[in-house]
């Protein structure tokens, strides 16, 4: 029988109420509670300490004295706020690019990881706060690291009650408070009509299937599934009609300059003498001024940009010229995708080496060469 500490984890937003009108459907439903985390941003975490806490003062204490809920015994402090920072240190104010995405995929497999180390401890994960990418990457952190005591929870509010900025759990004794109607109008209602549903949703752990090192610190999901899944030696396929590579039972895109570059390296590594892994050789690494002006490359690089009048419009931010220093910002563009994309240990395979080769330095893929299969699709492409 589990029998430790049981956390509630969340990711909250602008609308805080979540977290009470949680805690409250947990209460109601008998199941213990005695600690919250969250993870928010500036603005949320502003809006938590103005109506959750508020100096003791917040609907959360209000919410424990309302219920006979001894103070302490739902342990919030402040430091249980986890804000998402910048590289810099700078609390992020809301998840806007991919690399805000990237740091809040961080914290909720960095957290989820701390919080299920113990055995017999058990974490609520609460995914109905926040922007929809937040109850994604909350849920995607339970997914790799929850056992089979944890559980991932949406909560359900009636819809008069949901949009008020004056509600945040029932009262004991029912009172009026002020909303709007789903037509804008402020309308007077008691929260004796109010209901909240817990809503567990099912998921598949795959913690079982990890091996231990890979439970000794918080890991990418990228690196978890590189684990699990790519253990056997894989092709590598690149479609290029599709701009696309395969590797691992994992797709990635690439848009037209970046994908004739990568597919033109992995055919002259296909093509070339080389048997065994990372042997290379001049055929299949070639110096940036050699792949600057390969014809063949750039002869892909123009079927590809102008196969769509949405391709052709990306292409205006991405000019396929000739110099070296656009070869240099496309070899680390493509292997920061792949990096991001397949985990460290799979992108070490698939990835744009350098190496020295008489004294120049030159660039390819260390793939064995009868692991790459290159598709042209339905493009007519005389060589590559």
């Amino acid at each position: 029988m589990v029998t430790g500490k049981h956390t509630l984890l969340a990711v909250s937003g602008l609308s805080p109420q979540i977290l009470t009108e949680a805690l409250y459907a947990l209460i109601m439903e008998g199941r213990p509670v005695d600690e919250v985390h969250v993870i928010t941003t500036r603005q949320g975490k502003d809006a938590i300490h103005a109506q959750i806490l508020a100096s003791g003062q917040g609907a959360f204490f209000q919410l424990l004295r309302e219920y006979g809920i001894p103070e302490g015994k739902i342990m919030f402090p402040p430091e249980n706020i986890h804000v998402l920072k910048d590289a810099y240190g700078f609390e992020l104010d809301d998840i806007r690019t991919t690399d805000d995405n990237d740091l809040l995929i961080e914290k909720c497999m960095e957290l989820t990881w701390r919080l299920t180390m113990h055995p017999k401890d058990t974490v609520y994960f609460l995914i109905a706060g926040g922007r929809k990418t937040m109850s994604a990457c909350l849920a995607l952190a339970a997914q790799f690291y929850g056992r089979p005591q944890d559980r991932i929870y949406h909560v359900l509010v009636s819809p008069d009650f949901e949009s008020s900025r004056d509600f945040f759990f029932p009262p004991k004794e029912p009172k009026d408070i002020t909303t709007r109607d789903k037509n804008g109008r402020m309308i007077t209602i008691n929260t004796r009509y109010a209901t909240i549903d817990l809503v567990p949703m099912p998921f598949v752990s795959v913690r079982q299937y990890l091996e231990d090192k890979d439970l000794r610190e918080p890991k990418a999901p990228q690196d978890l599934l590189d684990g699990l899944i790519c253990d056997m030696p894989q092709r590598l396929i690149i479609t290029i009609d599709d701009m696309k590579i395969d590797f691992c039972k994992r797709e990635l895109d690439f848009p037209p300059a970046q994908m004739s570059l990568y597919a033109r390296l992995a055919s002259m590594r296909k093509d070339c003498s080389c048997q065994g892994e990372r042997e290379v050789c001049k055929e299949c690494f070639k110096k940036i001024d050699e792949l600057a002006e390969d014809q063949e490359r750039l002869k892909l690089f123009s079927i590809l940009k102008c196969r769509s009048p949405f391709v052709a419009y990306a292409v205006k931010q991405e000019k396929g010229g000739t110099g070296t220093e656009i070869i240099r910002s496309y070899i680390s563009k493509i292997n920061r995708k792949i990096q991001k994309h397949f985990g460290a240990r799979s992108s070490n395979e698939i990835k744009i080496h350098s190496m020295k080769i008489d004294g120049d330095t030159r660039y390819g893929l260390t793939i064995r060469p009868d692991r790459i299969e290159v598709k042209k699709g339905n493009l007519t492409i005389q060589a590559l």
